[in-house]
């Protein structure tokens, strides 16, 4: 898969102005009319879109290439990009575990860079997970669970920045999923004149 790095321009769903994201550079194109003669005629120079993922509640949909822009190269040359926070968007789950049972945990002195999920009493202990790659739809093969008692607790420090969805699985099969970002370290904002600052992402 190719894929870019663009900035936001301007706040977009659940995202603040200068949010990086890594896509899948494959543009599609919306408003596409199926006669030809038409599409000759019309410009889709600013229609042209990125599929965004996650919206920041979990579920997919498209970014208008139009308010973003392409993430200077430099920008996180001298930067570990392992260091941005996650963010969780969405739990799915049966009855017995509720949105206030996932909290985000500080790794290594940095916040966010973990989840604790506080298992329910009543709740099947889970004997193993997935964790996926939403954007190419690759599972990892690394360990994150650092424990597994009342708790289970995982630690993506190691992550680079994407969109994942965690999976747990329990006898009688999956038990709950989250949603979750982890996001780039820092924001961008990017000048008429291209010159850019930064700022650090917060959780």
């Amino acid at each position: 898969m190719n894929t870019v790095r663009v900035v936001l321009t301007e706040p977009f769903m659940k995202y603040p102005a200068g949010t990086v994201f890594e896509l899948d550079a494959l543009q599609g194109v919306s408003g596409w009319d199926p006669d030809e003669r038409v599409r000759e005629r019309l410009s889709f120079s600013d229609k042209r879109n990125y599929n965004l993922p996650d919206t920041g509640r979990g579920v997919p949909t498209t970014l208008p290439a139009s308010a973003t822009t392409p993430c200077p190269p430099e920008v996180f040359q001298n930067t570990d990009i392992t260091t941005g926070p996650c963010r969780v968007t969405a739990v799915g789950a049966g009855a017995l575990l509720r949105e206030q049972d996932v909290s985000l945990v500080s790794q290594n002195g940095r916040n966010a860079q973990g989840l604790q999920i506080a298992l329910p009493a009543a709740a099947p202990r889970p004997d193993r997970y997935e964790l996926w790659d939403v954007l190419r739809d690759v599972r990892s093969d690394a360990q994150y669970i650092t424990s597994a008692q009342s708790s289970l607790d995982l630690d993506f420090s190691a992550l680079v920045p994407g969109f994942y969805r965690l999976d747990v699985y329990a006898s009688k099969g999956i038990e709950f999923s989250i949603r979750f970002i982890k996001s780039f370290p820092l924001l961008v904002t990017i000048s008429q004149h291209g010159r850019y600052t930064v700022q650090t992402t917060l959780y």
